[in-house]
């Protein structure tokens, strides 16, 4: 099955003002509900965030997800089960696979907000166990 390209425009983008995040998600996720925009093959979510300082995603879980973070300004404090603590900056690019389950929070590292690009696919292969990549 071959996929197709369909423009989606900025504006068109669903979002959510949180006070201390502001993100825009390219699919369905958390409360916004699109079922023309649900996943693009095994691309699940792309969201932009901007995090506040000093502020963040508390610890949660996640399965069977790539996620990719990269960072567009400000700093990103990632922490996760595995052990793995890191403050990621402008133009890095983090990987986890989550596999068989992994724990982490991302938080602004500093006194500046944080613009990051989080971007989730559905695995190949299910139940590899979680690794990290910097």
């Amino acid at each position: 099955m071959a996929l197709k390209f369909v423009p989606r425009r900025s504006e068109e983008r669903g979002n959510a003002d949180h006070g201390w995040l502001k993100t825009f998600h390219t699919f369905s996720f958390a409360s916004y509900m699109d079922y023309g925009h649900e996943q693009y093959g095994p691309l699940r979510v792309i969201n932009e965030d901007r995090v506040a300082p000093r502020t963040g995603f508390g610890t949660h879980s996640h399965r069977e997800f790539e996620i990719f973070s990269y960072v567009v300004s400000g700093q990103l404090e990632h922490k996760d089960s595995m052990g793995n603590t890191e403050v990621l900056k402008r133009g890095d690019l983090q990987m986890t696979s989550a596999g068989t389950g992994i724990s982490h929070s991302e938080k602004a590292y500093g006194s500046d907000q944080v613009h990051f690009l989080q971007i989730w696919s559905l695995p190949h292969t299910s139940r590899l166990p979680p690794k990290y990549f910097t």
